[in-house]
């Protein structure tokens, strides 16, 4: 029994002193942070950061003209069509003209007979063989015919579709033979050498917007870029929208924007100058925290920042660096405050 027992004491032994030597057999696996990451930085610097703000709006021409049929009646003529070019003064179609050529003979000659009689009493009054109430009927009497006169013409000018701006016609709401109820729409011109396009400026975003601003201007589906200013900027915020309505305009060569076109604008809104920027990926967040990570002397170090405006590729930082350090860019969120680190790459 005695021996049974120094014999199982003996294995156990063993056992264990085998166990150890497999223990410090194996390879030591070194820590994370006794690593050497490897990372690219830059180097701050003085320099003038632009604020830009995005909006949506529609595109417009500069001027535009909806031309409507003041009588109604059939459609006579279409002469124009969408795409068409046109001058001002231009008929494109006429809608039931000759009851409207007839109104407005009617009101030509009745406000040239008002006004003779008026001009008749007059004389007689300075010869003394009228009345002031006279003459005051007779102009009473050739303002009404004047004022018959100005709703005839209009009414001739809706009957003929006469344009009243140059520009190209972009709708066309009637066919021929169809019969209009007064007041119809005909068809719809817009000067488009240059465009328009207006947009809502939220309350804390309009500081720095003046007239002139630059601004860029995309379309859906167009890998294009187009120019343009403001162009009008209202001085009172909406009380629909709370935000301020800016116009911006910007050329439109060969007619490629077309109107009622949904529109990107990004807005430069001011520029603030001797700023510290760093590339917007450098800055990291933890919890209510923010911070960026700096390369001194072989070793990654952090430091607590206060940012200020920033855009997609550059963040301001107000307070929390100083010109000439090297922010860590590549890298940053793989690294600790005292890690050591070697700068694989330096941009200026």
């Amino acid at each position: 029994m005695q021996h049974t027992i120094i014999k199982t004491s003996a294995l156990a032994f063993l056992s264990a002193l085998t166990l150890v030597g497999c223990q410090k057999a194996a390879p030591a696996t070194p820590e994370i942070k006794d690593q050497v990451l490897r990372v690219s930085t830059v180097t701050t610097h003085l320099s003038t950061f632009s604020e830009v703000g995005v909006y949506y709006g529609k595109l417009a021409g500069t001027e535009n003209a909806t031309l409507l049929s003041v009588l109604g009646g059939r459609v006579d003529a279409i002469d124009a069509d969408e795409g068409t070019s046109v001058v001002a003064g231009q008929s494109l179609g006429r809608v039931n003209s000759d009851l409207a050529t007839a109104h407005r003979d009617v009101a030509v000659l009745s406000e040239r007979i008002a006004k003779d009689a008026l001009e008749r009493q007059k004389r007689f009054l300075t010869d003394g063989n009228a009345s002031q109430i006279s003459v005051d009927q007779n102009e009473l009497a050739w303002l009404g015919a004047k004022n018959s006169l100005i709703d005839a013409k209009k009414a001739f000018t809706g009957a003929f579709c006469i344009t009243p701006i140059r520009g190209v016609v972009t709708r066309r709401y009637i066919e021929k033979y169809q019969e209009l109820a007064p007041g119809s729409p005909t068809f719809s011109v817009s000067d488009i050498d240059k465009m328009k396009v207006t947009v809502g400026i939220p309350e804390a975003e309009i500081h720095g917007v003046a007239l002139g601003n630059q601004a860029e201007i995309s379309v859906a589906d167009s890998p294009e870029k187009w120019k343009g200013t403001v162009s009008r900027l209202s001085r009172e915020v909406s009380p629909q929208t709370l935000s301020f309505e800016a116009e911006i305009t910007l050329p439109n060569p060969g007619w490629r924007l077309l109107p009622g076109t949904s529109a990107t604008v990004t807005l430069q809104r001011r520029h603030l100058v001797d700023q510290i920027l760093v590339p917007t990926e450098a800055v990291l967040t933890s919890g209510v925290e923010t911070y960026v990570m700096v390369e001194a002397n072989g070793a990654a170090h952090k430091k607590v920042v206060v940012t200020g405006p920033s855009s997609r590729t550059e963040t301001v930082v107000a307070k929390g660096l100083e010109a000439g350090e090297h922010v860590i860019v590549q890298g940053n969120n793989l690294t600790a405050d005292g890690a050591a680190v070697v700068v694989t790459r330096s941009a200026p």
